[in-house]
């Protein structure tokens, strides 16, 4: 079996922003300030989390080991 990227489109990231936000929002760019990252980032709705298990804290410097299980 072989895979081609025949069909392989160029994604628009800017119509997303146009479809599903509101039209009041103004995208952070990554050479922003912070503080006009942070607005953008507050402007949009937090995300629904599903996980009711324990909070992970992770102190500064410090990381967190990924195990990936078969």
């Amino acid at each position: 079996m072989s895979s081609t990227w025949d069909d392989f489109s160029y994604d628009d990231d800017d119509e997303l922003l146009d479809s599903g936000v509101d039209s009041d929002f103004v995208a952070a760019d990554e050479n922003d300030d912070s503080a006009i990252k942070a607005a953008a980032g507050a402007a949009l709705e937090a995300p629904e989390v599903d996980y009711d298990g324990p909070t992970i804290d992770v102190p500064q410097g410090k990381f967190v080991m990924l195990c990936m299980f078969r």
